[in-house]
């Protein structure tokens, strides 16, 4: 592969008590200082995108009113406050001047790259911006205003200079070529600008997508679903769709990347090799293939970012998050080997015949069920069903046989009401109805369900393991406990996620830091990794961990506050 910066990873480090550290997943920054995080607040959507400046450095969006700055093997370098973004947001380069576009009344500001870290981009007294052009001339590049007129902005004076009107239409891009030259994308097609006016009105080729981008003599464009386009200088459409495939766009099979969807830009950085980002502010760098035609991934560049608890791994250690999954032993850089267009509402359970199933999200939004297998062709998938009702605020799930051998899946909410899900022999939903978790007390907030059996129901809550047994649909508390000896640091949390697979109990023990396993049998403490009450960002340190899932000796676990997936296996 052409691509030869290589993470080198720390050694594995082994935490106490049997449970050792067997790499990281989802961040490139991997550990320490060069861990790369984000604000975690804001919304996915709202997203400056990417540039590259002239030291082979990426500048990235990272969360609301933060840009990160990232070497090319994806260590976090700094960090930089940020105005806040919104759609519509972009920004782009010129010499060692970021020029962003952002705010509520779509205002520019500059930030110079030798700026110190912490520091904040400097407004420039123009607002209502639509567009910007990525590319530039002299130090100058193209805007567009709401009120469709072209300016040319002086950038290192601040000086703008109104060029004509656009005309009628939406423009969705303005470009200025490495000669002067600049170019509208109005209403999907593509028209030159000069001499104060568009030029071939309403003759204009279909452009590549919104907001092309010209480099070295070829045309680029991004469409939803993570499409990318390639058009040759004089517009024709070939080779066309080189990454990803939107509806209608593409007959045929492209590898889609649902962290790339509605890409911002695309910025080379050697012979094959381009940065690119969308939503989410995950930064990819794809290598071009001539003699395929397209583009594929070789490095994920960013943390886990709106990743919150859902996470679950098979037999074989693949695991899956928000957006996607990964195989155990890919890398903290590795992008998925297969993208999901759903999140994880809660928590997903694996069936007996190994499959995923369980509530799930699409676009955070619209509820869908989750089904099937990460080792069949096209994996896991979301499935919309009518004959049932789906909630949105989802905790916990488990399956299990009923006494009259019915397949039943269970879940539960933030308030411990659950729903039981009749399915089908494809664990699809054909009926539900409400069940009781009757606790011995009041209990306020729940999180997963573990089943050791068909008649035995395990539950986190209020910081306390919750053992139940069936009572016939419902369910019964027999036991609970909070502890497994006297010292204080053999008490949980508030908060606690579990998994049970192989009489192996996980706990993950978020305000302690730490993750705990005992043996379901009599409860007996088996190990822990993490310090307890001492959050770090190193290899054997966790911070606020929460979803766990295990299978056999190996566990998976969102560590969130660092933004991260953490492996671990009980040796």
């Amino acid at each position: 592969m052409a691509f030869g910066i290589i993470l080198l990873l720390a050694n594995s480090s082994e935490a106490a008590e049997g449970i050792v550290f067997d790499g990281i997943l989802g961040n490139s920054g991997e550990k320490g200082d060069s861990l790369v995080t984000t604000s975690k607040t804001g919304n996915p959507r709202d997203t400056f995108g990417s540039v590259l400046d002239r030291a082979g450095t990426i500048w990235a969006s990272a969360g609301s009113g933060r840009i990160n700055r990232y070497s090319l093997d994806g260590r976090l370098l700094a960090s930089f406050k940020a105005p806040a973004a919104n759609n519509r947001s972009m920004m782009t380069i010129v010499n060692d001047t970021i020029v962003i576009m952002a705010d509520r009344d779509c205002k520019l500001y500059k930030l110079d790259v030798n700026a110190e870290p912490g520091s904040s981009p400097v407004p420039m007294n123009i607002k209502n911006v639509d567009e910007i052009s990525f590319g530039s001339k002299d130090g100058k590049i193209a805007y567009v205003t709401a009120d469709s007129n072209l300016f040319q902005l002086d950038v290192k004076s601040g000086e703008s200079k109104q060029l004509g009107p656009t005309g009628e239409g939406r423009c969705n891009g303005v470009e200025m070529t490495p000669d002067g030259k600049i170019f509208l994308n109005m209403d999907g097609k593509m028209y030159a600008f000069e001499n104060g006016k568009i030029m071939n009105e309403k003759k204009g080729p279909p452009a590549p997508g919104s907001r092309p981008q010209y480099i070295d003599g070829f045309w680029y464009g991004h469409v939803w679903h993570g499409t990318i386009k390639k058009f040759q200088k004089d517009f024709e459409s070939t080779p066309g769709v080189v990454y990803g495939g939107a509806s209608g766009s593409f007959i045929g099979k492209v590898r889609c990347n649902e962290e790339l969807s509605s890409g911002k830009s695309l910025w080379k950085i050697g012979p094959n090799l381009f940065v690119t980002s969308g939503i989410g502010d995950v930064v990819f760098i794809l290598e071009w293939n001539e003699e395929k035609k397209q583009f594929s991934e070789v490095r994920r560049i960013g943390a886990l970012s709106w990743h919150k608890d859902g996470i679950i791994m098979d037999d074989e250690g693949d695991i899956l998050v928000r957006n996607g999954r990964w195989h155990w032993n890919d890398r903290p850089d590795s992008p998925f080997y297969e993208t999901t267009s759903f999140r994880i509402n809660g928590q997903l359970s694996m069936t007996p015949d190994k499959n995923i199933v369980g509530p799930g999200l699409v676009y955070d939004s619209a509820i869908a069920w989750v089904r099937g297998r990460m080792d069949d062709v096209g994996g896991v998938q979301q499935r919309w069903i009518e004959k049932v009702t789906l909630r949105k605020e989802m905790s916990g799930t488990a399956v299990y046989l009923s006494k009259d051998k019915k397949r039943c899946v269970l879940t539960i909410d933030r308030k411990g009401e659950g729903i039981l899900y009749y399915v089908d022999g494809k664990w699809t939903p054909m009926e539900d109805k409400p069940v009781k978790l009757a606790t011995a007390q009041t209990t306020m907030d729940w999180n997963n369900l573990a089943m050791p059996d068909n008649s035995s129901l395990i539950a986190s809550a209020d910081g306390n393991i919750i053992e139940f047994i069936a009572d016939g649909d419902n369910w019964k508390e027999v036991k609970r406990w909070n502890s497994w000896g006297d010292k204080p640091d053999q008490k949980f949390g508030k908060t606690l996620y579990i998994s049970l697979h192989n009489n192996l109990l996980w706990v993950s023990d978020t305000e302690r830091h730490r993750v705990l396993c005992f043996k379901k049998d009599g409860n007996a403490f088996v190990g822990q990794f993490g310090k307890t009450d001492k959050p770090g960002t190193g290899l054997d340190e966790l911070s606020r961990p929460t979803g766990i899932s295990s299978r056999g000796s190996k566990a998976a676990l969102i560590d969130a506050d660092n933004e991260r997936v953490m492996k671990l296996v009980l040796k």
